[in-house]
């Protein structure tokens, strides 16, 4: 699967998860352990990245958008 695939993928389990907040009980740290577990830095960070766009008064998702790219060995 390429990452473009991935991304579309994750987007949508997102977009299911907001509209069933709470109901299935998964969590938001879940999508994070399952990207970090499997090494894909790259998609974590486009997850982050979309946090962070979603939540531009967040610290701590900004916080964790670093973190992803350091991952990724984007240093800057």
């Amino acid at each position: 699967m390429d990452n473009e695939n991935k991304i579309i993928a994750m987007n949508s389990r997102r977009k299911e998860l907001d509209d069933n907040a709470g109901e299935d009980g998964f969590e938001d740290w879940e999508d994070d352990y399952e990207l970090f577990s499997k090494e894909d830095y790259e998609g974590l960070k486009n997850l982050k990245q979309m946090m962070a766009e979603n939540n531009p008064g967040d610290i701590h998702a900004q916080w964790r958008l670093g973190e992803a790219h350091v991952l990724c060995k984007e240093f800057c």
